[in-house]
């Protein structure tokens, strides 16, 4: 590629160049001479920042995450029960209270990487206390009983929970 920049087309040719024209090129000796503008480097650029911008808001971290169940006792009718959580360093999740629609297969997949000796269709109190006895915690508080199991899960620049990384499950295939 030959180029021609504003000050040797003013020493070779004794010319300027238009005003927007960053410089000229051609690629092979008998093409015509195509123009550089501002404009075009100005739209590089944009595109250029606009790809980091995205890059770097739309990143993700595999952070280290607890699977944290455990029962509330003299909740009353409407806060008492089992509760399913995940927990980071960033935030925590509840996957059966408030569940958001992208979290709602994540109960099922837990269920099903750790399926206690019980069957997939079995109560959900069940599955929670098994858990609770395999993965213990001393109780705190109203928590009676608790169970923790350590994990990795995916999350984005904005904490928002992404994956749980269950072993056995197909990962970045």
């Amino acid at each position: 590629m030959t180029i021609m920049t504003r000050g040797g087309a003013r020493t070779w040719w004794k010319e300027e160049l238009p005003k927007g024209v960053i410089y000229l090129y051609r690629d092979f000796p008998h093409e015509k001479w195509t123009a550089y503008t501002v404009a075009e480097r100005n739209a590089k650029k944009k595109e250029k920042q606009e790809a980091n911008i995205d890059r770097k808001r739309y990143s993700y971290f595999r952070v280290p995450c607890f699977i944290h169940v455990f029962k509330v006792n003299n909740g009353g009718f409407i806060f008492g029960g089992f509760y399913i959580v995940i927990r980071t360093i960033h935030n925590t999740w509840y996957l059966n209270w408030r569940t958001e629609r992208k979290h709602e297969d994540f109960f099922p997949r837990i269920k099903k990487y750790l399926p206690m000796g019980l069957l997939s269709f079995d109560d959900d109190d069940a599955w929670f206390k098994e858990f609770c006895r395999m993965y213990p915690m001393k109780p705190r508080g109203i928590h009676k009983p608790r169970g923790k199991y350590l994990t990795y899960c995916k999350i984005d620049t904005y904490h928002n929970l992404i994956d749980i990384e269950l072993e056995g499950e197909n990962y970045g295939v």
